[in-house]
């Protein structure tokens, strides 16, 4: 479970709400109305007042690696010079994550993507990215 208690940053004020376990949740609302500074704040980001948890395990100190959470925003952030596999195989090093080829063939596997492993950023279209935030 996702809880969020007394969040301010930036435009927000005293946000508090709770996603479940295994739930899927949209955040809505007009341009600048805070979506992004929410998901920045709850990713680690940005510096924010109030408390965020996971699982029950506060995470407000943890750097923005140690966070059990990722934002994926509509922009494709990866390593031109590395492939797809190497790009997790970064992210794995970066979480100080052990290297586990198996989790990222299974990652890839469900955004249906694994045939995607050996390519680089640039071998891949606009609309082949699944995960660019349509």
């Amino acid at each position: 479970m996702l809880k969020v208690n007394d969040l301010s940053c930036g435009i927000l004020k005293n946000i508090s709400f709770s996603v479940e376990s295994g739930s899927c949740t949209a955040i809505c609302g007009p341009s600048g109305s805070g979506k992004t500074t929410l998901l920045n704040a709850i990713v680690g980001s940005i510096d924010y007042r109030g408390s965020i948890s996971i699982a029950n395990q506060c995470i407000d100190k943890r750097s923005i690696w140690q966070r059990p959470c990722r934002y994926l925003n509509q922009h494709l952030y990866l390593f031109p010079y590395l492939s797809v596999d190497n790009n997790l195989r970064l992210a794995q090093y970066a979480a100080k994550k052990p290297q586990s080829s198996e989790k990222r063939h299974d990652l890839l596997k469900l955004l249906e993507i694994e045939h995607f492993a050996k390519r680089y950023p640039t071998q891949i279209s606009g609309g082949e990215r699944p995960w660019r935030g349509h």
